[in-house]
């Protein structure tokens, strides 16, 4: 089963909550002894794992009107938080349920909807000028009419669908089909895609092409969309209400509202146009990719307290504020030898889960990694640093570059003097899967600094380190 995590932090006071959901126009009850983060949720044919956020003063029930759902706790006093399950809809039909919460007199109704597995008839049609088009479908059944005459059938999961054109022309690709739960193409540089008749669609992938717009307002089973590398000005996924990663990365794109889609954990819009973005409802969230965005000047992430992964390369940023992001694990916010970034300071006070920092190319002047001891790797080159704060805590640290910096001899010799013994091998955290291998490269590199050349590396060479 599928789980999406809905939160609403229990810190905020009462008066910001009801502003918070007035604002994303949720049904919020007026009685000042009961409230809920959300009354609604759509729930995908897959089910999944939902949170809802209760505040109240006084002791408090919930009980539930179906048994494909489940919850926990069913009572409590005081704030707190919902957990509701709900099974896989292997009915023909959508199905309702609701949660019924009371306290001290008032009940609230939270309201479930889920999807139904009934076999859904649907076709997309797709454009394009290559001799080759090439992608992949799930689909119960499914015939493709290629737009030259030919003709083919699919069916089963992840199925190859490939055709090759006597000329480089424009043609009409059609695909009628029976549940097409998943398409996935990549560089068939389409002219347009319709999958507006597809409401069984849960996963979509269509990376590198020539359209400029992308209508997935009616496929509101979706959890997965990426649609990098296109030319999309603007993507409207308000409906998409299940989404749990989107993609939209090296686009045009100058406006993204995601406010509706609180399940979401994975959100990349990195090389986008985008002047900013609100994240106030996105507190699933754990990954984050907003690099290169250059009108952007500020981000605020006080409500992503489950963040695990920030990507803020080639940005315009001056400062972050990563106070309230605790579960932070890998932080990347360097600038270029084009575009050099614009960090002047870096507190990381509280990040105290932190594996990985990338802040290479920046303007920092000083480094204070103190409570840092998760750390595995640091990469800190071309600043002006002329102190990094370790210490004999970071016995994970397995990388660090720390050229070509302002740091002195002495400096230098601190922090071998400061750092423990070697670890054996360098693993890379766990939120970047597909680079977790481990390896023995285990080293300082401190070349470029005013010290390198006097600095004096047995100091940790005798812990095992190779110094460069």
């Amino acid at each position: 089963m599928k789980k999406i995590f809905l939160h609403l932090s229990m810190l905020l006071s009462a008066t910001m909550f009801f502003v918070a959901c007035n604002e994303d126009n949720d049904p919020i009850s007026e009685s000042e002894t009961l409230s809920l983060s959300t009354l609604s949720i759509g729930v995908p044919i897959a089910g999944g794992e939902y949170s809802v956020g209760l505040e109240t003063i006084a002791s408090w029930t919930a009980t539930v009107s179906e048994n494909w759902l489940t919850i926990s706790p069913s009572s409590g006093t005081g704030n707190g938080t919902i957990i509701i399950n709900v099974a896989e809809n292997t009915n023909t039909a959508q199905r309702t349920a609701t949660i019924t919460v009371s306290a001290n007199g008032k009940e609230l109704l939270i309201t479930i909807t889920q999807a139904s597995k009934a076999s859904v008839e649907g076709t997309m049609t797709l454009m394009s000028e290559k001799a080759e088009i090439t992608f992949w479908l799930t689909s119960l059944t499914a015939t493709v009419d290629w737009g030259d005459g030919t003709n083919n059938t699919y069916a089963g999961d992840t199925v190859i669908c490939t055709h090759t054109y006597a000329t480089a022309e424009t043609h009409t690709v059609t695909i009628n089909g029976t549940d097409m739960t998943e398409l996935e193409m990549y560089y068939n540089y389409l002219t347009s895609l319709d999958v507006t008749h597809n409401s069984a669609l849960q996963k979509l992938t269509c990376v590198g092409n020539n359209f400029t717009e992308l209508d997935v307002s009616y496929n509101e089973n979706l959890i997965y969309l990426y649609c990098a590398w296109n030319k999309l000005t603007s993507l409207d996924v308000k409906r998409n209400t299940a989404l749990i990663e989107l993609k939209c990365e090296f686009n045009d794109i100058t406006n993204l509202n995601v406010s509706k889609n609180k399940a979401l954990k994975r959100l990349e819009f990195r090389n986008d146009d985008l002047e900013s973005i609100d994240l106030s409802q996105n507190t699933a969230l754990e990954y984050l990719d907003c690099s290169d965005n250059p009108r952007m000047l500020t981000i605020d992430l006080s409500h992503n307290t489950n963040l695990r992964y920030l990507g803020a390369y080639i940005s315009s940023f001056t400062s972050l504020d990563l106070s309230h992001n605790t579960a932070l694990e890998v932080l990347s916010c360097s600038g270029t030898n084009d575009t050099g970034g614009k960090l002047t300071s870096l507190d990381l006070s509280h990040n105290t889960a932190l594996q990985a920092l990338i802040c290479e190319q920046n303007q920092l002047e000083t480094l204070d990694l103190t409570n840092n001891t998760a750390l595995r790797r640091i990469s800190c080159r071309f600043n002006r640093l002329t102190n990094i704060t370790v210490t004999s805590s970071h016995t994970d640290l397995a990388q660090m570059s720390i050229g070509f910096n302002q740091l002195n001899t002495e400096a230098i010799n601190a922090i071998f003097t400061a750092l423990p013994q070697a670890p054996a091998e360098y693993m890379p955290p766990a939120i970047l899967e597909k680079d977790r291998v481990a390896s023995n490269d285990v080293y300082i590199h401190t070349g470029g600094n005013p010290g390198a050349t006097t600095c004096d590396k047995t100091i940790a060479e005798a812990k095992g380190w190779t110094v460069y």
